[in-house]
């Protein structure tokens, strides 16, 4: 009997601990519904600075999606880009399991390629990544972790710039126009002093480039995925508008906003394509035939076409 009394005791006791984490999981619920409706009771009123830090101060993909409107609205682009690729992360990651948040992927994936147009797109290579690297894109850190990703710039001349301890610190201007992107294969060779260089044996050439070649390949695949992805998002929106106008071409102009996002998405699609081809030929090129070590790759696509420059001799 002593025993049963201790089991119910037991309960007794511990009944209270896990009402008491059950209470303190459901108020912080609430009051994250609490600074979101805030926030966004704000951002309805156009005070889009103040509500920009209280969606950043909640850890959502929705709350991320309305920071990189804030931004975008706020005229700064090229962070409103970056807002929204990581509502995009966000909220694909969180699909999986919960597929409301899905309706939030595609709606920052349409926000982002609309600002495609009106931005720059850099995408850094590092051939070799040596400890203590940094790489900087128009004064802004660019975490290691996400070189060969598509950094947003604001159209105009961006200085790339990338040091590491005992290598030879790196620098190129690049000159990006609204829509453009640029993929950019660098390397930074050992410093060597004068005697280094004199007992040095003769390096074999060609190496770095060819590496480089296959990362540039890498991002070339990257830029069918992304013509992929959105040329499917594209032709879904023409199939939503020519059916709701009777398969004719369409002049009511409730679905003129649904006309614009779909052409935008359509130009950002050229762009990955654009991007695959030059990546996938020009990394094909450099592994075939190696590269000098004074100057790097340089591979420029937007909707117009793309070019592949490749500096120094054979």
């Amino acid at each position: 009997m002593r025993h049963a009394v201790a089991f119910v005791s037991l309960i007794v006791l511990t009944t209270p601990a896990w009402a008491s984490a059950a209470d303190a999981t459901s108020a912080a619920a609430t009051d994250e519904k609490a600074r979101f409706k805030a926030a966004q009771d704000l951002f309805d009123k156009g005070k889009f600075a103040a509500a920009l830090p209280l969606f950043r101060a909640i850890e959502s993909p929705n709350a991320t999606f309305y920071a990189g409107l804030c931004l975008r609205d706020l005229k700064q682009l090229p962070e409103a880009y970056d807002e929204l690729s990581s509502a995009i992360r966000g909220a694909t990651a969180r699909a999986a399991s919960e597929p409301r948040y899905a309706a939030t992927r595609d709606a920052a994936s349409t926000e982002r390629a609309a600002l495609t147009a009106k931005i720059g797109l850099v995408v850094i290579a590092v051939t070799d990544r040596p400890a203590g690297l940094e790489v900087k894109i128009a004064g802004r850190p660019v975490p290691v972790e996400r070189l060969g990703e598509a950094v947003a710039v604001a159209p105009g001349p961006v200085l790339v710039e990338a040091s590491a301890p005992g290598r030879t610190p790196f620098q190129r201007e690049l000159a990006l126009g609204a829509g453009s992107s640029e993929v950019l294969a660098i390397a930074l060779p050992t410093t060597a002093t004068t005697a280094d260089r004199a007992t040095a044996p003769r390096a074999q050439t060609g190496g770095g480039l060819r590496t480089a070649g296959f990362v540039v390949g890498g991002l070339g695949l990257a830029g069918f995925v992304t013509f992929a992805v959105t040329g499917l998002l594209a032709n879904s929106k023409y199939d939503s508008v020519a059916t709701a106008c009777g398969n004719t071409h369409c002049t009511d102009p409730a679905y003129s906003s649904q006309i614009g996002a779909g052409k935008t998405l359509d130009t950002m699609a050229n762009v990955g394509l654009a991007a695959g081809i030059v990546g996938v030929t020009g990394g094909a090129l450099m592994i075939l035939f190696g590269g000098p070590h004074e100057a790097p790759v340089a591979v420029t696509a937007s909707p117009d076409g793309a070019r592949l420059f490749l500096h120094g001799r054979f």
